[in-house]
């Protein structure tokens, strides 16, 4: 609390203001609520991690409104909150998927539906696609490392990928290197991109071939304020 001493013991920066903070219970422990801790985060996170860490709260929450009401009582940071929250939606399952989907958009995209249902002709359920720009019938699906070490696993994602294509659907599959790795990273916005059927600027290009990650201050170092 404000009124309290500040915890001094090695490896512990203490802070004030628990009084103004959401405090839950998690495995026993007394905790800050999920919006505060990623209010408290925001000093010391890159712009990127802070928009996957509030993709996620937003995807426990399945609502933005928490984080917006947080982000205008936001006293330190503001600026960086209010920057993230541009980014942040509810519906990413992980954090590659955020990067993934602002990834695209940033190149030019249209926004897509996250991991939303796609159907076949006569209304039966097919897949729950990772990132789905359906007017244009088109899906993106990220593949983890867990989709290729397991053989059921590999075999269910060829009958998916099949199911798909077979109601006209055009299917990019890809991976944390495309990504990562300028050229692949270019050559998939431009593959979803010509998909959809949208042409990314100059402009938009140069913002995807300059690196995978958003552009913001670096993160700093936890000080003892509140």
């Amino acid at each position: 609390m404000s009124s309290g001493s500040r915890a001094r013991r090695p490896g512990v920066v203490g802070h004030r203001g628990l009084e103004a903070r959401e405090v839950q219970t998690a495995h026993g422990q007394v905790v800050t609520g999920l919006v505060d801790t990623w209010l408290d985060l925001a000093p010391l996170l890159t712009l990127d991690e802070l928009v996957v860490l509030g993709d996620a709260v937003a995807q426990r929450l399945d609502s933005l409104d928490p984080l917006e009401d947080g982000a205008a009582r936001a006293r330190t940071y503001g600026r960086r909150v209010r920057e993230a929250l541009r980014w942040i939606r509810v519906g990413s399952a992980s954090p590659m998927e955020t990067r993934s989907r602002v990834l695209c958009v940033r190149g030019g995209l249209p926004e897509p539906e996250l991991n939303a249902p796609i159907h076949d002709a006569d209304g039966g359920w097919l897949v729950d696609g990772d990132l789905v720009w359906r007017e244009a019938k088109v899906l993106g699906e990220y593949q983890g490392e867990h989709h290729f070490g397991d053989y059921r696993r590999g075999d269910k994602d060829i009958v998916r990928r099949r199911a798909v294509e077979a109601e006209g659907w055009e299917y990019v599959d890809f991976t944390k290197d495309d990504y990562y790795r300028r050229a692949r990273r270019i050559n998939l916005v431009d593959r979803l991109a010509a998909a959809v059927g949208v042409e990314p600027t100059p402009a938009q290009r140069a913002e995807v071939a300059r690196g995978p990650n958003l552009s913001g201050p670096a993160p700093g170092r936890c000080t003892k304020g509140a």
